[in-house]
């Protein structure tokens, strides 16, 4: 799926600033008598060095660039009165989910399983802005064959409210489109982290540094994926939140804590999921292993992004309760883009 252009874009321009100087000075001679006046010389203006143009973000990057990060898929199925079985999901891996289309433009691969349903028809989608569109997030989609394409992009740059990202975003994507059961729609949701990984040969790391960012996701609640449940046993919630995590390079370790926010997809209720303290290991610096650590019976993983470590990407899978149903969890799948 290809998003297309941004509602705003970075353009860099330079123009050529123009210094002149001017002076000098003159004799005259009479009968062997010299008379006149001098012009003093004025200081020689300075030119400026031209700024240089800063390393590649993810508006200035060329197209066809990979993007680095994390993705993953919750599938499940809806019925004509909104409610919703899980059927399966794929955990977030490591991966290339995104490609630089243009500036501020990307394009998005997605693995869903086709639950009940046939295979969508092969291609590139154009996706295009909708009105629900805001300052921090961009919301695009497309239809095609009865299949709905659905992109929400946290917008990149100085721009962005909730915060401005150069090296990483998130995107959640979504697939819905009809089961073979009458009634029944399919759905396949993929939250995704991608940007322009940290160099960790160009420098090394030291002191205690902390990232702030935003979270994305879904989380289904009901009994363990694998088990049948029939539907109506399950809820589906929308992720947001926030993520905290502080660096410690020096000993090679991190802390942090993450608030999640749900929002009931069938109801629209907003509901606080509560906030849940994660710590893990750095690994060392001439290995390419994601920082890995736990965070409220799941893991989490993440790398740093930015040509000197300025932001980072992270996914996690906690098990967290489920406030419409003290007996059940909710299993959640969430990115997140942090910044120092």
């Amino acid at each position: 799926m290809t998003q297309m252009p941004k509602r705003m874009q970075m353009v860099a321009m330079a123009a050529p600033l123009l210094l002149a100087s001017c002076g000098g000075g003159s004799d005259a001679s009479s009968g062997g008598t010299s008379s006149g006046s001098t012009t003093p010389t004025p200081t020689p203006t300075s030119v400026p060095t031209p700024p240089s143009p800063g390393p590649p973000t993810l508006l200035t990057t060329a197209a066809g660039t990979a993007l680095q990060g994390y993705g993953g898929v919750r599938n499940f199925v809806r019925d004509s009165n909104g409610v919703t079985a899980v059927a399966f999901s794929y955990s977030p891996a490591y991966l290339t989910p995104a490609t630089i289309a243009g500036p501020g433009t990307f394009s998005y691969q997605i693995r869903a399983e086709f639950y009940g349903g046939t295979t969508p028809p092969a291609g590139t989608f154009a996706l295009s802005r909708d009105a629900t569109s805001d300052a921090a997030w961009s919301e695009y989609s497309a239809t095609a064959s009865g299949r709905v394409f659905r992109v929400s992009q946290l917008n990149v740059g100085p721009g962005n409210p909730l915060i401005a990202l150069q090296y990483t975003t998130l995107a959640v994507a979504s697939i819905s489109y009809p089961n073979s059961a009458p009634g029944l729609t399919s759905y396949s949701v993929a939250p995704m982290a991608f940007g322009l990984p940290f160099d960790k040969q160009s420098m090394a790391l030291h002191g205690t540094v902390t990232y702030d960012g935003q979270i994305a996701g879904v989380a289904s609640a009901g009994q363990l994926e694998g088990i049948a449940t029939p539907l109506g046993t399950k809820v589906i919630y929308t992720l947001s939140g926030t993520l905290r995590l502080v660096m410690n390079f020096d000993a090679a370790t991190f802390s942090g804590e993450a608030h999640l926010i749900g929002k009931n997809d069938a109801t629209g209720q907003t509901v606080d999921l509560g906030t849940y303290p994660t710590q893990g290991q750095i690994p060392p610096a001439g290995t390419s292993s994601s920082i890995l650590g736990s965070l409220s019976g799941g893991n989490i993983q993440a790398i740093l992004t930015g040509p000197a470590a300025e932001e980072l990407e992270a996914a996690f899978e906690p098990m967290v309760p489920d406030p419409s149903n003290p007996s059940y969890f909710l299993k959640v799948m969430a990115v997140a883009a942090a910044k120092k």
